[in-house]
């Protein structure tokens, strides 16, 4: 097996955040997708969590915490510094505690991978919700990205 490049699959996450944030930007009342605005801010702040729990940051909000569409630009704007810094820590043992105080230890490679999956999971939630709204949402699949 040939493995994707961290940096290619936090290209790839930013790429499919963008798509999903413009979908978001042409609905005409935010209030009504605020769902899918606090689904997008769980993407992102849950990035920065993974990033504290293997090696202190500032501004981590809790997990299920609600967002404003104001908020999620800053927190979109750091997404690819977060990953990278992520990626960083790829070969290291990462002993950290869940949010509800349970102990576990992975590796750095198996948080990337997670919390890229993680992304995409949500995202998979934000276009049916877009779907629902009768809006049709981008395509965010790895290979329509790998296409381009």
């Amino acid at each position: 097996m040939i493995p994707i490049s961290p940096n290619r699959l936090i290209e790839y996450d930013h790429r499919a955040n963008t798509l999903i944030l413009e979908a978001l930007s042409g609905a005409s009342d935010l209030l009504h997708y605020s769902d899918m605005v606090n689904l997008m801010g769980h993407i992102l702040n849950t990035q920065k969590i993974w990033l504290n729990r293997i090696t202190p940051i500032e501004g981590v909000r809790p997990v299920f915490d609600t967002y404003t569409w104001e908020e999620i630009g800053p927190l979109f704007e750091q997404s690819r510094d977060v990953l990278t810094r992520i990626s960083d820590h790829l070969e290291q043992a990462v002993t950290y505690q869940n949010s509800k105080g349970q102990t576990y230890h992975n590796t750095g490679a198996e948080i990337f991978e997670h919390v890229i999956i993680h992304g995409q999971h949500h995202r998979a939630q934000i276009a049916t919700r877009l779907r629902e709204a009768g809006i049709t949402p981008p395509g965010t699949d790895f290979i329509f990205f790998s296409r381009t």
